[in-house]
């Protein structure tokens, strides 16, 4: 496949490979074009079954026909440069779940005055105890999303965030596609949200073997707020559901 050629297309191609690891944790066939990966059974919820991954005139024709041959109940697409024709999603029967914005960059170093302390989620009892935490922010019925394999990827890691000893959040880092991904961040103090994010990127870019550039993707406000830490917005995302 084509390799990327800027910040944001390192930023979607980390998605995927993140899309990769959860899919293979729990058992789903999917493919890969040129442009995109898509899975035509059920994904675990907040994965979609359709990811762009570069612009190109194949993917209404393409997830036209997934839709058609699929019984799924829901189907999902994201569309990774909100660029997919609105007329034509909705006339498949897609509507517009949300819009987010990439952001990306190289992020300054923490103060660390109001630094937060992290700590490396090590074991399968401590996931399970960060996916709790997790779900209080992002319910779902679903069992048990991050299972124990993803421990042992080289570059994955998962972390508490802790305000002196105490979990008040936490994040996840992916460092593949030459950048690192900073995703499923969760804070008790809401207040704080950008400050912590910020902190957050920071310590992944430090931690050795990582690479220089942040990415991720959140709201405009939440990414106008990371500008403090070296983060520019990448362009906008988006996702649609059918069903």
């Amino acid at each position: 496949m084509e390799g990327a050629n800027t910040l944001l297309e390192q930023a979607i191609d980390n998605n995927i490979s993140w899309y990769r690891l959860i899919s293979r944790c729990h058992r789903r066939n999917f493919q890969e074009t040129a442009d995109a990966w898509f899975c035509a059974t059920p994904m675990p919820p907040y994965y979609s079954n359709y990811h762009v991954r570069r612009r190109s005139n194949a993917h209404i024709d393409r997830i036209a026909r997934l839709v058609k041959r699929t019984t799924l109940s829901r189907f999902s697409v994201a569309d990774a440069y909100a660029e997919l024709d609105a007329e034509q999603m909705r006339s498949l029967g897609f509507r517009s779940l949300f819009h987010a914005q990439w952001f990306g960059g190289t992020t300054s170093a923490a103060d660390p005055a109001t630094a937060f302390r992290f700590r490396r989620v090590s074991n399968s009892s401590g996931l399970h105890a960060w996916e709790e935490r997790w779900r209080l922010w992002s319910p779902t019925d679903f069992p048990r999303l991050f299972l124990p394999p993803l421990l042992e990827v080289a570059g994955l890691d998962f972390y508490d965030v802790l305000d002196q000893h105490n979990p008040v959040g936490g994040f996840v880092s992916f460092a593949a596609d030459g950048v690192n991904a900073l995703s499923n961040a969760f804070v008790s103090r809401l207040a704080a949200d950008a400050e912590i994010v910020g902190q957050m990127l920071a310590f992944i870019t430090n931690a050795p073997g990582n690479h220089a550039a942040t990415v991720g993707y959140g709201s405009t406000a939440q990414v106008a707020g990371l500008a403090a830490w070296g983060q520019n917005p990448l362009g906008a995302h988006r996702v649609w559901l059918r069903g």
